[in-house]
């Protein structure tokens, strides 16, 4: 690789990752109803980004190599894996906030206060 390639690839794979982080812990940190701080919610973006980009490039693998084999059926297949694909994504965001949840509640335990469910 010459300077310009490792630079681009780089970029290419840090600018996505550095902006998923930014973006889910802007959500962890400000949909909660009580404050969190980014410790707190470290767990759930890290559990989020890994499972986001795991079915991401498991998605881009099928679009790229199995959606040729019929044209009708390559494009409804891909509709259905890019809804399944949509799927996931919420579920990952959904269970990032729960892994969140269930830290801040044991970090609360671990710290002598009494937990209501409503703090957790």
């Amino acid at each position: 690789y010459n300077t310009f390639e490792f630079v681009w690839i780089l970029i290419r794979v840090l600018v996505p990752i550095i902006t998923m982080a930014f973006v889910f812990s802007g959500l962890y940190i400000l949909i909660p109803y009580r404050k969190v701080r980014f410790n707190e919610v470290f767990p759930g973006v890290i559990f989020t980004m890994v499972a986001w980009l795991t079915i991401s490039l498991l998605f881009s693998y099928f679009v790229n190599n199995f959606t040729n084999y019929a044209n009708i059926y390559g494009s409804i297949s891909g509709i259905i894996i890019l809804l399944i694909w949509l799927n996931l994504s919420c579920l990952f965001l959904l269970l990032g906030g729960e892994i969140n949840a269930a830290v801040a509640y044991f970090n609360a335990l671990g710290n002598g206060n009494s937990v209501k469910a409503d703090d957790a």
